[in-house]
């Protein structure tokens, strides 16, 4: 630690000047110090992060959030670490925690090989402008089309997961920013979150790796959770205020996302009820009462933002008449529903999986004209998922 305590320096941590923003983290980082008790009351040095664990139900950790630091981490010199610490990402500084990303946050920040990335730094800070103006204008380009990636994150998380989970290649990172072309600059995210089809909705915990001057380097990069607030709206992550690194790996995953029309590009207008429509599964005899899919959920909150345009939406569908009587008797109150629609939406804003039962109320049960029970779902015309 004496390497670099000299660096430190009250300041911006989100300061665009390397040489001040790294001061700044390294003041961060000798006011964060602390000892923690661990099993048996084994007491460890860590740096203990501002944030809580994010915990409903009153189950979780009783401690704060930090990263564990090995005693002869600070006692090697290592003059790099502010700097290091301070291209991480504002990650670090987030307010809510789970388990699992502190423990990727760890390997990715803290890990024990000492390379020096500054090869890597050196062409980031010549080029943060053009970082900041790239995800900016990447952002932007996204926007207009999140409602589909909401869905996939909400539905079927695994599918943008698996896109994280392939990292970038030297190729991938020279396409986007095409001076590091030299370093062979790769991109990856960290093992055990790679393997979890949460890890979209994970803090990303990255490890950019190349090679100068015939060694090699490592750094730990943060990214943040591909929710509407994080990527949008939250001011810990506007690209003016994020570190270089962070730009450049954010910006990877923007250009993966926006050049995936699967995920993104919608076959359908998401917003428009053209070639949508409401219909019923006739429950059987002896089989478990059907339910409508997640996606069919999400699809019709998505068709449908507003829960008293749902509302109705869905009362019309019930009321229209067939064979001289109306279609259907629903068993939901406008109250639940309106709940439910709600809930699911919020769901979506955190790339979070709805609830089953909240599905159920907002696709419910209904006695259809013929006395039969059947479930309501949601399809489009080119949709068989009910």
């Amino acid at each position: 630690m004496r390497s670099w305590i000299g660096q430190a320096r009250l300041g911006d941590l989100h300061d665009p000047v390397p040489e001040r923003r790294q001061a700044a983290w390294a003041h961060w980082a000798l006011t964060s110090l602390g000892y923690m008790s661990g099993h048996q009351d084994r007491p460890y040095l860590a740096l203990v992060l501002p944030g809580a664990f994010y915990d409903p139900k009153g189950t979780g950790p009783s401690v704060r959030p930090h990263l564990e630091v090995h005693e002869r981490q600070l006692e090697r010199p290592d003059e790099l670490f502010p700097r290091r610490l301070a291209q991480a990402g504002n990650g670090l500084l987030f307010p809510w925690w789970v388990v699992p990303e502190v423990l990727s946050v760890k390997r990715s920040v803290l890990s024990a090989t000492r390379t020096d990335p500054s090869a890597l730094l050196d062409v980031l800070d010549v080029h943060r402008t053009s970082l900041v103006s790239a995800v900016t204008a990447q952002l932007a380009q996204l926007s207009g089309r999140w409602a589909n990636l909401e869905r996939s994150l909400s539905g079927d998380p695994s599918l943008v997961s698996g896109l994280l989970a392939k990292g970038f290649t030297a190729q991938d990172v020279a396409e986007f920013l095409p001076a590091l072309a030299s370093l062979s600059v790769q991109a990856h995210l960290d093992d055990k979150l790679a393997a979890s089809p949460r890890a979209a909705r994970r803090l990303g915990a990255w490890t950019l790796r190349g090679h100068a001057d015939g060694q090699e380097f490592s750094l730990g990069v943060l990214t943040p959770r591909l929710t509407r607030s994080s990527t949008f709206t939250d001011p810990l992550f506007a690209p003016e205020k994020e570190s270089s690194a962070a730009l450049l790996v954010r910006g990877l995953i923007l250009s993966r996302l926006t050049g995936q029309r699967t995920v993104v590009d919608p076959p359908h207008a998401s917003t428009a009820p053209s070639g949508a429509f409401l219909r019923s599964v006739v429950a059987r005899v002896g089989e478990k009462m059907p339910e409508a899919s997640i996606s069919s959920a999400l699809n019709f909150v998505q068709t449908y933002p507003d829960p008293e345009q749902a509302w109705d939406v869905l009362q019309n569908w019930a009321h229209a008449r067939v064979d001289n009587a109306p279609r259907a008797a629903l068993t939901v109150t406008r109250e639940g529903f309106v709940s439910a629609h709600k809930a699911i939406r919020r769901s979506l804003a955190r790339a979070e999986s709805p609830e089953r039962a909240d599905v159920n109320v907002l696709l419910p049960l209904a006695w259809d004209a013929r006395s039969r029970v059947v479930r309501v779902t949601f399809a489009r015309s080119d949709d068989s998922t009910p």
